[in-house]
């Protein structure tokens, strides 16, 4: 016991020198009285935390797995800011005085939602996406008070649980959030957006079977057989999910945090075939009338089209795997596949009144970390 007041009272002494996220070193000279209010609410958030068990609390003991001190780090700024959180909900009329620039804002928003509730890497059968919207009050051009931001913060759990929630399916999980801004309201607040993805079903193929035909078209709703199902970008979604993001084994669980980057992949930098045939012209699927006629074959990925005795699907599934792997390697280590990406069908009259139809995956990259804990539920709807 005595111990865990002597890291209590150390952790206070560290939160306050956790500058960049706590007190905005942009302006170095506030009033004493703001900083000490900042020491304050930092300092009562910690005690808090430590007379009370919280549900996010690390395994214990010989329990506790091997982490980077960078890790460490982004565990204990997002669990300072749960803990500032909870004591604001505790004590609503307390003001600390203590700000935080935008950036930071939607940096601990979102890395707090995903720490506590994401489930990436379960091999969903099927990704639900949704996009939601909602304000951060600032007192200038980029700052809020922390009772402004934990005010968004709950308003971001509250879209989180209206999608959650929205979805009929049992089965479920939510995947992810990425949290963004989107410029600035009328009454000069910060608009954020929320994306949230949550997953359902259970994917259990390996591969693609003989009997499995898919539309191109990201928004078809019926295979080429006429039964209910995706069309082929969004299965490309689930198997590429599934492959770059593995299943966590034991009591923890991934979570996506800071900024995002993206790339997109043009399927005319990835050709195949000199003279085109639309029909494996391309390592991303593509076809156009200036080849042939599109017709209700080309637009479906099946197996044996042509006799070739290729499945369509799982020969631009193989190519996707490979172009995203060769791609991240121009780009840090520390950034990973998320769930967010896409794969974009287009289906345009273009050059010379001539259709083409083609496939525009975008790739999303974040950071990734472990939690060491079971994620929980999206809090009920209110």
């Amino acid at each position: 016991m005595a111990g865990k007041k002597l890291f209590c009272m150390f952790a206070i002494i560290l939160n306050f020198f956790n500058a960049n996220q706590t007190i905005n070193l942009m302006k170095h000279f506030r009033p004493i009285t703001t900083i000490l209010a900042a020491l304050l609410i930092s300092g009562a958030a910690i005690f808090y935390s430590c007379s009370k068990q919280e549900s996010s609390e690390p395994l214990s003991g010989g329990a506790q797995p091997d982490i980077s001190s960078t890790e460490q780090l982004i565990v204990s700024q997002i669990e300072s800011f749960k803990q500032k959180v909870a004591y604001i909900h505790e004590h609503p009329n307390f003001k600390s005085g203590e700000s935080m620039i935008v950036d930071s804002a939607i940096w601990y928003i979102g890395a707090t939602i995903n720490y506590t509730y994401s489930n990436a890497g379960y091999p969903f059968a099927k990704l639900h996406r949704d996009t939601s919207y909602f304000e951060l009050e600032l007192h200038n051009t980029y700052e809020a008070t922390i009772e402004k931001v934990v005010e968004s913060y709950d308003a971001s759990l509250s879209k989180l649980s209206q999608s959650y929630y929205g979805i009929a399916e049992e089965d479920k999980k939510f995947i992810t959030a990425t949290v963004g801004a989107t410029g600035n309201t009328l009454n000069g607040n910060a608009e954020l957006r929320i994306i949230t993805i949550t997953g359902t079903g259970t994917l259990t193929n390996h591969e693609f079977g003989e009997g499995e035909a898919y539309d191109f078209d990201r928004n078809a709703t019926y295979d080429c057989n006429g039964v209910p199902a995706d069309g082929a970008a969004k299965i490309f979604e689930v198997y590429l999910s599934k492959h770059f993001i593995p299943e966590p084994t034991g009591n923890w669980h991934w979570f996506f945090y800071g900024e995002e980057t993206a790339f997109t992949l043009y399927y005319k930098d990835f050709v195949l075939n000199e003279v085109k045939v639309n029909y494996l012209d391309y390592k991303i699927f593509a076809a156009s009338e200036s080849v042939a006629p599109i017709t209700g074959e080309t637009e479906c990925l099946e197996f044996d089209q042509n006799g070739s005795g290729i499945h369509e699907m799982q020969f631009y599934y193989d190519y996707l795997v490979e172009i995203i792997e060769e791609e991240l390697g121009a780009y840090s280590s520390n950034l990973y596949y998320t769930p967010e990406s896409k794969i974009l069908s287009d289906d345009k009259t273009i050059r010379d009144n001539h259709r083409e139809i083609w496939h525009t995956p975008e790739i999303h990259l974040q950071r990734r970390g472990k939690a060491y804990f079971a994620a929980n539920d999206p809090p009920p709807i209110d």
